[in-house]
């Protein structure tokens, strides 16, 4: 297992604590499903955020994501780590983000 795969399964378990803690969270995501891919160049992982749940990780592209978080692989350790933020990172441009702004909105409580 990667650095990065680690750290990507450490912020979904984080993020599983916090719809558990947090029930205006988990209200805010029922009723939506999207894909999520983070590509890190060479390193590629996928997951689906399905009604505030988590599924599907997996290493590998997903043409069918409807979310893309595209950076290179120390940038998306700095992100889930917590070194940087992601509004920094983009006005930095070293993050690009292909989504709906709306997708955006709500998937940033991954972060």
């Amino acid at each position: 297992m990667t650095e990065l795969e680690e750290k990507i399964l450490t912020a979904i378990e984080k993020f599983r604590m916090k719809i558990d803690e947090k029930p205006e969270y988990k209200e805010e995501l029922m009723g939506w499903t999207r894909m999520v891919l983070i590509d890190a160049g060479e390193e590629k992982y996928h997951f689906i955020v399905d009604n505030a749940e988590v599924k599907g990780f997996g290493a590998g592209d997903a043409e069918e994501a409807e979310i893309a978080i595209i950076a290179d692989a120390s940038t998306m350790i700095e992100l889930l780590n917590g070194d940087i933020s992601p509004m920094k990172a983009y006005a930095k441009k070293q993050i690009k983000l292909k989504a709906a702004i709306s997708d955006v909105l709500k998937i940033r409580k991954f972060f």
